[in-house]
């Protein structure tokens, strides 16, 4: 396991954070008990003057209180997990897990009781004149991060209560879907995002990689197959960012002239290409986009039957879209200077996210007149929103074939005229007939 599929499950583990309180606790327990030594009284204006017999009572009863306490916050999150997985999607599960506001509470609750539990066991231990020892520092401590801990319990109930909300749910996973893709794209240093002209001589066989594990794809470096391959060499990945691979499937590809003193492709292929075992948003930005397609075709199903969420979806996507749209295409060939190119041709383009983020959804909203206004006033505002250049041209064909498709949903959907005449009226006045055969709908 590499260093960042280690800082990954940190990021998703309920353990790290708690864990890190707890040993905080261990040492703040041994300063409150050296202090109680070091010093003849607690005669502080902010400290409680405590005997030690009343201290271990305060402690104990912090401790047994925080335990209590810890045992309900471990029941919310449970519940909040449930419920996130059975009324949104279980890929939505990952946004929960990395909440740091939960993991500190959890780390809050689970220390002040390591405190209590240490500081109870070690009061008043050491060979002191029983008219001097005193455990003043120690429940003083005690009773603040008691009083913490019930400040935090209140704000986590209060948190997760917004949280599982669907609206604030979508909020969050739009903002988190178009911060990927803008930082995507702003990576993307290379011009060409055409994969013509890139083929070479049919008669040098290529040097394949396969995968030595099975997982997602989260990272893709064409800079360390340009910085190891000799000069005129061509790579070609014939996967994406966000596709799993199974143990032996190929990677990529690798024509050089001269093979036999060549670089180990094998292990450049392995830097080149991070696998990991979940896909992340940060890396992935069409993850962002199937969790909220997920969330809306969950609530456009029978057993939930909730076509006002899966619109609000529909009307929130048209964020992390048009990001894509109005972006830079993603490079699907680099080059060096001396000549290697490294050619990505499943990289997605802007059309790929418009029928992603829109096309499921509208498969099931046949006969759900909302969700289908909600589409067309989307791809509408997508439409007016494009550039008349090359790039826009491809993308205006994937939107206006969504709109097309709409129409005929609403068309073939059996729902009265007065439902079916606001979608149509959209698409009559961007002059799309939504009566027409839609372009590729074949």
């Amino acid at each position: 396991m590499n260093l960042r599929h280690l800082l990954d499950r940190l990021r998703d583990s309920l353990l790290y954070v708690p864990a890190t309180f707890i040993l905080g606790s261990l040492v703040l327990a041994w300063a409150a008990n050296w202090l109680d030594q070091a010093t003849e009284t607690g005669d502080i204006f902010f400290i409680l003057p405590t005997s030690v017999e009343a201290g271990r009572t305060l402690l104990g009863t912090v401790a047994g209180a925080t335990i209590t306490v810890a045992a309900l916050v471990f029941s919310i999150t449970a519940v909040t997990v449930q419920l996130s997985a059975t009324q949104y999607s279980p890929r939505v599960l990952q946004g929960f897990l990395q909440d740091r506001f939960e993991q500190i509470v959890v780390g809050i609750v689970m220390g002040t009781f390591t405190y209590a539990l240490v500081a109870l066991a070690t009061a008043g231990t050491a060979d002191l004149d029983a008219d001097t020892a005193h455990a003043s520092f120690a429940a003083t401590i005690g009773l603040a991060l008691g009083v913490i801990s019930a400040l935090a319990i209140v704000a986590f109930i209060d948190h997760v209560t917004r949280r599982i909300r669907v609206d604030d749910t979508i909020r969050r996973l739009t903002g988190a879907t178009t911060r990927s893709i803008e930082s995507s794209f702003e990576r993307s240093s290379s011009e060409t995002t055409s994969v013509d002209g890139w083929e070479i001589e049919h008669t040098l066989r290529p040097v394949r990689v396969h995968a030595s594990r099975s997982g997602w794809t989260q990272q893709i470096r064409p800079q360390v197959l340009l910085d190891g391959l000799p000069p005129d060499a061509v790579a070609r990945i014939d996967i994406s960012v966000g596709d799993y691979v199974a143990k032996g499937d190929p990677l990529l590809s690798v024509w050089m002239a001269d093979q036999g003193d060549g670089p180990d492709v094998d292990a450049l292929g392995r830097r080149a290409i991070g696998l990991g075992e979940a896909r992340t948003i940060d890396d992935d930005p069409r993850f962002g986009i199937r969790q909220l397609v997920d969330i809306a075709l969950r609530a456009l199903s029978p057993g939930i039957n909730d076509p006002a969420t899966a619109a609000d979806v529909v009307r929130h996507l048209i964020e992390p879209v048009r990001a894509a749209v109005d972006a830079r295409p993603s490079p699907r060939v680099h080059h060096a200077e001396n000549g290697t190119r490294v050619v990505l041709p499943a990289q997605p383009s802007p059309k790929d996210y418009v029928h992603l983020g829109f096309g499921e959804i509208r498969l099931v909203a046949g006969d759900q007149p909302l969700v289908l206004k909600a589409l067309a006033d989307s791809l509408a505002k997508l439409w007016r929103g494009l550039d008349d250049d090359e790039t826009s041209n491809n993308t205006s064909v994937a939107i206006k074939t969504e709109l097309e498709l709409v129409g005929e949903a609403a068309r073939k959907g059996g729902f009265a005229d007065v439902d079916r005449a606001p979608i149509l009226e959209v698409l009559t006045a961007l002059g799309i007939d939504g009566d027409a055969e839609p372009r590729g709908s074949g």
